[in-house]
């Protein structure tokens, strides 16, 4: 019932209030390090991490809206992606 809402109040603000597109950040946070070796074996068991990451994109995923992620820069403190 929540995804069926949620696809109708998005379709309402494309097609009655004339959004064009929705604009949010990629993630809610750096890009997490990764360690090459451990991490490679065993995987990553991150779901605060996971959740900070997926933050913005949950929106596409629940409803099937397309969207794209496009870069901009780095953190300067740690050189990962923004």
């Amino acid at each position: 019932k929540l995804r069926t809402f949620i696809i109708q109040h998005c379709q309402e603000l494309f097609e009655e209030q004339g959004v064009d597109v929705l604009v949010t950040p990629t993630t809610g946070c750096v890009a997490p390090r990764f360690h090459n070796g451990r991490d490679m074996n065993e995987g990553i068991s991150d779901f605060e991490g996971l959740f900070e990451t997926m933050l913005f994109a949950q929106l596409g995923n629940f409803t099937g809206i397309p969207g794209i992620s496009v870069p901009n820069g780095f953190d300067p403190a740690s050189g990962l992606p923004t």
